[in-house]
């Protein structure tokens, strides 16, 4: 800087000017700690929303794509560090039709990139929310995100809930232990059905919960939710009060019902979640009285065969179900997630279960003749 370049502002002096070398800097390259990828939302606004939908698929492809682009250019950001799984789901929690959509931050992959994964999360953010002050309000497509959304961060389902997780597998340990306690107690009986017992229990709570709260994330996937958690109980609760009416006809029967009536009518009436559920009542569990039920050898085969139907009626389509509500939602919950276990759970069980009986069955059989 030159002398004279300058004037004191009191006294109209001027000031002599800066000589080569005076001032320096030195700038050292900060180093960026390695983070993981991660996804977070953005949300569309009602005028994005009807935009999109009036989008073909290949267009909306293109939007995705522009979006990343202009996402990109604002931050900015290497565009390869930018992923979009091309979903949208609906937004359930605002009054108008409005779409959340996923976005994925690479991490670092290269040494001249000197954007960590959070910076550019908190830089994608702030721009958002300040859409009316960047180039996020001027791209083609990030021009249709809702600044009152801001990006936010998928759950973490392991940091969100987990506590209510250890308490599952606290709960799964003390059915395990009283397996254990009820085989020393008398190994002859069928003391698996303790475990069962509880898988029937959680999979009712479980399936209603997700048709309470989380079917109608999929709006196309709502009504089947209902019919086959509805459906299937239907049908076990008439074959369970048909059941035991019949067999109380039968003298022996009678008896053991009036001695264990609770425990009779708390399983007749958790049968109409699952057929099985009577199949505990003569199971010989622990030793115990209650759980020897004289069931004739034709109501054993009618649970056998409505455990069958249940297969095809409830056990399938739900696993479906909840496959499909995998694939279209961007946000995954802990209540699908804990679905889709006791499905697939269930599911296998039950048709390990149905092969293993049929096959005793036969074996029986084919002693019985020779």
């Amino acid at each position: 800087m030159d002398n004279n370049f300058v004037r004191d502002k009191t006294y109209k002096e001027s000031l002599l000017g800066i000589r080569d070398n005076i001032w320096s800097f030195n700038v050292k390259q900060k180093e960026v700690p390695f983070a993981p990828s991660m996804n977070g939302l953005l949300r569309l606004t009602p005028d994005g929303t009807k935009y999109f939908d009036r989008l073909s698929r290949k267009n909306r492809s293109d939007f995705f794509n522009n979006l990343l682009n202009d996402l990109a250019k604002a931050i900015p950001v290497p565009r390869s560090r930018l992923t979009s799984d091309e979903k949208n789901q609906l937004d359930l929690s605002v009054n108008e039709k409005q779409y959340l959509i996923s976005i994925g931050v690479e991490e670092t992959r290269v040494d001249n990139d000197y954007l960590s994964v959070e910076t550019v999360f908190n830089n994608i953010n702030t721009m958002v929310k300040s859409k009316d002050l960047t180039l996020i309000n001027d791209g083609q497509a990030s021009k249709y995100l809702d600044q009152s959304y801001g990006f936010i961060r998928t759950l973490d389902l392991w940091k969100t809930y987990k506590y209510k997780l250890l308490s599952i597998f606290l709960i799964i340990g003390l059915l395990i232990v009283l397996f254990f306690f009820a085989r020393r107690r008398n190994s002859n009986g069928n003391n698996i059905a303790i475990l069962q017992l509880g898988l029937i229990i959680f999979d009712l709570v479980i399936d209603i919960t997700f048709v309470n709260y989380n079917a109608k994330d999929v709006p196309v996937l709502y009504f089947p939710s209902i019919v086959f958690v509805t459906v299937p109980i239907g049908i076990n609760t008439i074959l369970a009060f048909y059941l035991i009416t019949q067999e109380n006809k039968r003298q022996k029967f009678l008896e053991w019902f009036m001695t264990h009536r609770k425990v009779a009518s708390i399983f007749t009436i958790l049968a109409s979640t699952d057929i099985e559920a009577l199949s505990i009542l003569y199971s010989n569990l622990a030793g115990f009285s209650s759980f020897n039920a004289p069931f004739s050898d034709d109501a054993k085969s009618k649970i056998f065969w409505g455990a069958c139907l249940n297969i095809f009626i409830e056990d399938i389509p739900q696993a479906i179900i909840q496959i499909l509500y995998k694939h279209y939602t961007i946000t995954y919950d802990i209540i699908p997630l804990l679905t889709l276990i006791s499905s697939v759970v269930n599911l296998t069980i039950n048709i390990i279960g149905r092969i293993y009986q049929a096959t005793i069955h036969l074996r029986n059989s084919k002693h019985s003749q020779v």
